[in-house]
């Protein structure tokens, strides 16, 4: 019986000193403060690891973009970089070099995209050219400390667009040859009854 109530009394005792570790762990904040954007981080955002795409394919190409401006919806220009923005809607535009492209027979326009894949701009070349200019332009939105997606869209959105065809034509094409497939079974009938 004692060597069991000690046992007991060693349990509890572990029991007991091991609660309240547990009970004094606060319970994490899920309340989290709303990030900070300013307008050297929504360059950072927009316009990192840019892609150069044609036809929503795409190619091997090198960019450089200079005379960032950014402007919020009163039209004033947000000058430093550590400026903060503030719940609104804002519009980027800078011009855009893209070197390095592989020459064509014929003029064609590029698509310039951003890392997450949203489109940024877009650049004329033209034809047997290796180098464009083109312009970055393009609304977005910030809400508490988040980034909207860009007014231009994604490349994946594009070309899902494009490669939805809807074809209505051969359905009625069928429903008439069934009709006239009717008509003429109906007939041969009717001759074949006269015959006899």
């Amino acid at each position: 019986m004692k060597k069991n109530f000690k046992f007991t009394n060693i349990v509890a005792a572990a029991l007991f000193a091991a609660s309240p570790v547990v009970s004094l762990v606060a319970a994490p904040n899920t309340i989290q403060a709303a990030a900070v954007v300013t307008k050297s981080s929504v360059i950072t955002h927009y316009l990192r690891d840019r892609s150069v795409y044609t036809n929503s394919t795409k190619i091997r190409a090198s960019t450089s973009i200079n005379n960032i401006h950014l402007t919020n919806n009163t039209g004033t220009e947000i000058e430093t970089n550590d400026a903060v923005l503030n719940n609104g809607k804002y519009t980027l535009n800078a011009q855009v070099t893209i070197m390095g492209l592989t020459p064509t027979s014929t003029d064609r326009s590029v698509t310039i995209v951003n890392n997450n894949g949203e489109i940024i701009g877009s650049a004329s070349v033209n034809a047997h050219s290796t180098l464009a200019q083109g312009n970055l332009e393009f609304d977005f939105a910030v809400k508490n400390g988040q980034l909207s997606h860009t007014s231009l869209g994604n490349i994946t959105g594009n070309t899902i667009k494009v490669s939805k065809k809807k074809v209505t034509k051969k359905k009625h094409n069928k429903v008439a040859h069934k009709k006239n497939h009717k008509k003429a079974h109906k007939k041969t009938v009717k001759h074949t009854k006269k015959r006899k």
